[in-house]
Parts: structure tokens; sequence; C-alpha cells
């Protein structure tokens, strides 16, 4: 604490010392005695004052400053590498369907866990197909093709190899069919908007034409031990009647089953306590929301523009959204040139964007590995991934 004081005792005295410089200068120099001319001693001495104090301030926090402008215009930056990222991550995608396809192989890729790692960091995937000036422009068309009121970041759920899991779902979706309403909220969790674009953009429609079967048979393969508990006769994977898969659930997904369950087996106590508790959930997580957005908003230094709403709450929130978007299209052609540099370069991008952690990583993985094999083994089948 005394080292705070010493070192604020320092910092007022060089303000002051270069306060007194500035007063110095404006009143003697002739180029600003020739300024101040036509006003009148007074004003000017005021004017002096307030002006020398004023710079002794953001002189002493120039670098603070500088580098708070600075960030201001790396968000911006940082959010289109971010876009970037996103158009690798649907290139990978793709290729993982051509793998699943059987089309293509890639040396350690043996099981559909092997591309949770590259899907979640497309970008530091060794064999990732170069982007293109074409996807950069159909990414900035994807966000512009949007409503106001419809994010265009709704693809943070989809890096994992699930979407697959569900492509009788993802079908009726790519049909038009209207869901049930439980899973009307959560169609987007197996397929994000952007990945939709770009297939209709590039027709790359693999959703209900790319085969499933080798994620099912690692399904099988992790329970066959339990399966076999249930039924004491061997069973083979074609013929396994009544073989139990296990089923995904989403974040949206296990909300509605809690208020499902709630509703059908709580007491009517807990009941309450439970519509409450959501209750100030929902609450602090909207107004927190509108907090952040309000405080973003405040820190523009341009007109952010509020078209009219019934809910000035969901007019801030477009406002926003809109200005997020214009900020990043402008950006993104500046991180695509960095993007190629660095590719044409071969110098990598640890630097250029930060590595995610995987949900799986490699002790997870060689889990799977080792309970499909032993899968496999239970089965009378050879140890190896060769399986589709």
């Amino acid at each position: 604490m005394e080292k705070y004081y010493a070192d604020e005792v320092i910092k007022a005295k060089r303000m002051e010392a270069f306060e007194n410089e500035v007063k110095q200068q404006l009143r003697t120099e002739e180029r600003f005695i020739k300024y101040f001319s036509n006003y009148s001693e007074e004003s000017v001495e005021r004017f002096i004052n307030h002006y020398a104090k004023q710079k002794a301030t953001w002189f002493e926090s120039v670098n603070s400053y500088w580098h708070l402008s600075k960030n201001k215009d790396s968000k911006w930056y940082t959010m289109a590498k971010e876009a970037i990222n996103k158009i690798a991550q649907k290139k990978v995608y793709n290729q993982m369907c051509r793998w699943l396809m059987q089309e293509v192989s890639f040396p350690d890729i043996e099981i559909s866990y092997d591309w949770d790692e590259w899907l979640l960091n497309p970008l530091y995937f060794p064999f990732a197909e170069p982007i293109e000036k074409e996807e950069v422009d159909a990414y900035i068309n994807f966000i512009g093709s949007l409503e106001s009121s419809t994010p265009y970041d709704d693809y943070s759920h989809c890096v994992h190899h699930t979407p697959l899991s569900h492509t009788d779902e993802l079908k009726d979706i790519a049909n038009g069919k209207v869901l049930a309403e439980e899973d009307e909220e959560d169609k987007y969790h197996h397929y994000s908007r952007w990945f939709r674009y770009y297939d209709e953009v590039f027709s790359t429609q693999f959703v209900g034409y790319v085969p499933v079967s080798k994620i099912h048979r690692e399904s099988f393969y992790q329970c066959y031990k339990t399966n076999l508990e249930k039924n004491s006769n061997a069973i083979n994977y074609w013929e396994a009647e009544g073989f139990e898969y296990p089923k995904h659930l989403s974040v949206e997904s296990r909300r509605a089953l809690i208020d499902r369950y709630v509703k059908q087996y709580e007491t009517y106590e807990n009941k309450i306590g439970y519509e409450g508790w959501r209750w100030c959930t929902t609450t602090r997580q909207f107004t927190e929301r509108i907090d952040g957005i309000v405080y973003e908003l405040q820190e523009q230094e341009e007109y952010v523009p509020v078209e009219s709403n019934d809910d000035w709450r969901e007019g801030l929130s477009q406002a926003k959204e809109m200005f997020e978007r214009g900020k990043i299209v402008d950006a993104l052609p500046h991180a695509y040139d960095e993007y190629v540099y660095l590719l044409a370069n071969k110098l990598g991008f640890e630097d250029w964007i930060e590595q995610k952690e995987s949900y799986t990583d490699a002790t997870i993985i060689a889990n799977h590995k080792a309970s499909i094999l032993e899968g496999r083994r239970l089965n009378n089948e050879p140890e190896n991934f060769d399986f589709w």
C-alpha cells in the first residue's frame, strides 16, 4: 500500500511538471500568441489552464488509451478471424462426410470421434482444403441474408459428429417438414444456418445422403457388453433386434425434459419452486444480456441506428446485431488476406487464432477406441476399425 501511495505522489508531481510546461508553451510561443490574439485575455487564460490539465491527464494515460482504441478495432478483426474459422469448419465437416462415404481417407482418422478436434479447430487440420474467396463472399452474403432478429452466430453447437446421427430428422428439416414442438427449438443444434446456406450455394447437401452406419456401429461396439448382459444370446450388429443406441440430449432437450418431468412427477410445492427458479433465472439472464448490449453500444464512437420496435429491448438487441455484422463484413476481406498469406508461407495459425480445447481429449478418444475394439472382439470380429 505504501508503494502505491509513493507511486501516486511521483505521478502527481510528474503531471504537475508537464502541465506547467504546456502552460509555458501556450503563453510564450509565437504561434499560440498569434492564434489567441482575437480572444480576451481572461478566456485565453482559462483555456490554457484547462487544456494543460487535460493534456497532462491524457498524456499520462496515453498507453492505456492507445491500447483501448486498438482493442476496439482488434475486436472486429478477431471476430472476422472467427468467421474464417467457421468457413473452415464447414469445409472440414464436408471432408468428414466424404470420409463416412468412403470417398477419402486420412492418416490417424479411424473413428468418428477423431474428427472432434478438427471440427473444433479446423484451421489446424493438416489436410484442410484452402478457403476460397467465393466462400468468404458467401459468408458475407449469408450474414446479409438474415433478418435483424435472427442471430447469425448459431453454429457454436455444430462442432461434433452428432449431426450425422440425426439424418432422418435433418432430412425432414431439409424437406420443410414441421417438427414436433419439443424438437423445433433444438433443430439448429444439429445443423447450423451457415451450414445450410453453404450447402445451398455450393451444392454440398450431404444431409440425408451420408451413410451413418459407421457411427451406429461404433455405438453398437461400445455398448456391446451392456447389451449382451441384457440378452444372453450372442448378437450380431445386423441382427441386433432391440439393440439400444445411446440417445443424445442437447442442452435444449434437457430443459424440455426437465420441464415435462417436473410437471408430471413433482409435488405442487416443488412445481411452484421450480417455476419461481426458472422465472428468476430467465429474468436475470435477460437483464444481464440487455445490460451487456447497452454497454457495448455506449462504447461505440459512431452512430448506431436503432429501428423502431414495440419492445425497446429487442430494438437494442437488433441494433447491436446489425452493427456487429457490418463490422465483421468490413474486417473479413483483411482477415482473409492474412489467412492466405499465412497459408502460402506455411506459417501456421498458432499465433493467429486461439486453439480451442476439445471436449474429447486424447485419453477419451483412446477409451472410445478401446471399447470399440473390445466390442469387436466380443462379437467375434477383427480387432480393427475397418468397418462401415
